[in-house]
């Protein structure tokens, strides 16, 4: 995707600046996006890019300057624009360059199967989806959208002290949001499923969960006020873990904007709980074998059984900390620096079904949707959200929860863990997460 003329002309133009501290990374993307509706395409859009970010270091001060031209005076300018802010940047000593660029694992190639299959073909998955939703409950009267994704990456990065290193990644997603109807009252569901192999999407699977997402909030309606115990669905968890991961950032813990500052090494959850960053899993979307930084992808054990044990560096605040990176310095576009992010975020999964985590008590609130999360406060974990789900009695169904606030804190939600399921699923938020249903002890739930 990537020329190698961009390389070679960024390299020889670098070499021969005067700068002796530098790095660079080139980026290209190709994306492609289906939208489908009442049997035909509604739109689509095929977007290619590529572009690269210079980074300049001298006297503790750093500058990035970017273009998307690869001709040689648009570099000697873009290298020009840098070496101009530099004057105007602040000292840092703890801004760092690498060394070297290092890898223990080698990233899956994308899968050819998603890239080079014909648009025709995606778009008769998104018109099987669409009859597969309707048949699966007559309620649903309507399908709202439907749509398919694509997306190729490469990415290129060097130092002055090393040569070119290069990773690609990929993948694929279908998703669609569905209405539904009985006695006069309409709801609306949905779903979605990203992948990085075309034969792990299950059109199947994701129809029955776009139909039940619609469906099974009808007749719905508030409980009582209190406190109680309830049960996350999988992507209820994703969410918060999602919401809350920043918490986990080196840069907020040593500014003093985490909640887990001076915790390490502190009960901080279940016993139960296990929370890991894995960036070295094969085949999952936040995968890979090096940073923008150019430090290997690993495993950071965040949380083992309930005590706080790491947090995620990137090469800055692990110099303030005369310690290694844990290689999560990320740039989401060569445009911008390096920022910590998560990978792949996994909460360990337990050995009981979701249905079993539903007969722990006597009566409880299964919890299948929150809205609201962007409200939550994500220096101290307090949060108050909407939710739907289910009233559960015995580990029975017996109504659909509409109406209802939850609200507590982050921690607590931890600390009050008493079950983990088995049901691990993925979901692309904050990078990817994988995360099974959890059983809570209690949370305050508003309603009635």
């Amino acid at each position: 995707m990537i020329p190698q003329l961009w390389a070679d002309r960024l390299s020889q133009q670098l070499e021969s600046s005067g700068f002796s501290l530098w790095d660079c990374m080139i980026v290209a993307s190709k994306d492609r996006q289906v939208s489908w509706r009442n049997g035909e395409v509604e739109d689509f859009k095929e977007i290619t890019e590529i572009g690269y970010g210079i980074r300049l270091w001298k006297d503790d001060r750093l500058a990035l300057a970017y273009a998307n031209d690869p001709s040689l005076d648009v570099i000697r300018q873009t290298i020009q624009k840098a070496a101009f802010m530099l004057s105007y940047a602040t000292p840092d000593p703890f801004n760092t360059i690498p060394e070297s660029i290092s890898s223990g694992f080698k990233l899956s190639e994308p899968d050819d199967e998603i890239t080079m299959r014909p648009m025709a073909q995606k778009m008769t998955l998104l018109n099987e989806l669409e009859k597969a939703i309707r048949a699966e409950d007559a309620r649903v009267t309507k399908i709202e959208h439907l749509g398919f994704s694509e997306s190729l990456d490469q990415m290129m990065y060097r130092t002055d002290k090393t040569d070119w290193c290069v990773q690609k990644s990929g993948y694929a997603g279908v998703g669609g949001e569905a209405i539904a109807q009985a006695n006069g009252e309409m709801e609306a569901g949905s779903a979605y499923d990203y992948k990085t192999r075309w034969g792990d999407i299950n059109p199947e699977k994701l129809a029955c969960r776009i139909a039940t997402s619609a469906t099974e909030q009808l007749g719905g309606r508030p409980v009582k006020t209190g406190l109680i115990p309830v049960v996350f669905d999988a992507d209820v968890m994703a969410h918060f873990l999602g919401t809350f991961v920043d918490l986990f950032s080196a840069d907020k813990v040593q500014n003093q904007r985490s909640v887990l500052a001076n915790k390490k090494g502190e009960v901080i959850a279940s016993s139960l709980v296990h929370l890991t960053d894995n960036a070295i899993l094969r085949d999952q979307l936040g995968s890979y074998s090096w940073d923008a930084e150019g430090t290997a992808g690993g495993v950071t054990a965040l949380i083992q059984k309930g005590v706080l044990t790491e947090f995620l560096y990137d090469r800055r605040t692990a110099s303030k900390e005369s310690r290694q990176s844990t290689g999560h310095g990320h740039r989401h576009s060569y445009r911008v620096s390096p920022q910590i992010s998560p990978s792949n975020l996994i909460l360990s999964s337990g050995s009981h079904s979701q249905e079993d985590l539903l007969t722990l008590f006597p009566e409880c609130m299964l919890v299948k949707q929150v809205m609201g999360m962007h409200t939550c406060n994500a220096v101290n974990g307090d949060f108050s959200v909407g939710a739907t789900g289910h009233w559960v009695e015995k580990g029975n169904i017996i109504h659909p929860i509409k109406q209802v606030t939850l609200a507590g804190n982050w921690l607590k939600i931890l600390s009050d863990i008493v079950q983990i399921a088995n049901d691990v699923d993925n979901f692309p938020i904050h990078g990817n997460i994988l995360t099974p249903s959890v059983a809570l002890e209690k949370l305050n739930l508003a309603g009635l």
